[in-house]
């Protein structure tokens, strides 16, 4: 009887240590799992370097040319131009041009009395010109050069066709505006049109009177054109 009341202590003792470990073994893990607070959180590391560019794409392929747009209005139509010169008609056509030069100074001497015209030619044959025409043209004469004259001096040129036909005069002067004399180059220039002439040969002559002092022809060229009968 007292043999099994001590197996019952043995056997409620070895229950209850268990029990007792069960639920220390219980406790024990709740308190381990609790989590522990977070901790504060680490600065931010220092940015790394830039890495290699890539390489380039591919270039893409070209897209379709885009639809030719509609033609526009017609703009308005602009002002009319002035009308132009009115161009050489049949009554006006040049048949012939001679012309005559020399660049040679020509001095007008004393020998050639004052006041008193004179042909060119006997100093220059240059400046004559002999021109065959056909009939009831017509003759355009021009002189085109240059003088020297020291002051005081003065001459007149002009033309003459067929020692019948005059053209107007070029007068070229200089004088003393104040001691002392006064070289000058002036030009010349005198021009003749004449109306219809017989058919056959015309002379065209330069002519000049030395109204003071002793004038020199500089170069000096001489034109003559037909012109065809209107």
């Amino acid at each position: 009887m007292v043999y099994l009341e001590g197996n019952k202590a043995v056997i409620i003792f070895v229950t209850i240590a268990i029990i007792a470990g069960l639920l220390g073994g219980f406790l024990t893990t709740s308190f381990l799992a609790k989590p522990s607070p977070q901790g504060i959180q680490g600065e931010s590391g220092p940015q790394g370097p830039k890495g290699d560019t890539g390489d380039t794409g591919a270039t893409g392929v070209t897209g379709a040319i885009g639809a030719a747009g509609a033609t526009g209005a017609q703009g308005p139509q602009g002002i009319q131009g002035i009308q132009g010169l009115q161009g050489l008609n049949g009554s006006n056509s040049v048949i012939q041009v001679i012309q005559s030069q020399n660049v040679t100074d020509t001095t007008l001497g004393s020998a050639f009395t004052l006041d008193q015209w004179y042909n060119m030619s006997i100093l220059d044959s240059a400046m004559k010109l002999v021109v065959d025409i056909q009939s009831q043209s017509r003759i355009c004469a021009e002189l085109i050069g240059s003088v020297n004259l020291t002051s005081p001096a003065s001459v007149w040129i002009r033309l003459v066709v067929d020692n019948q036909l005059n053209s107007t005069v070029c007068m070229a002067g200089v004088t003393n505006s104040g001691p002392g004399t006064l070289s000058q180059s002036l030009p010349i220039q005198v021009k003749i049109l004449t109306g219809a002439l017989s058919g056959g040969q015309h002379t065209v002559e330069v002519e000049f009177l030395r109204d003071e002092s002793t004038p020199v022809i500089l170069s000096r060229s001489l034109y003559v054109t037909e012109f065809a009968s209107p």
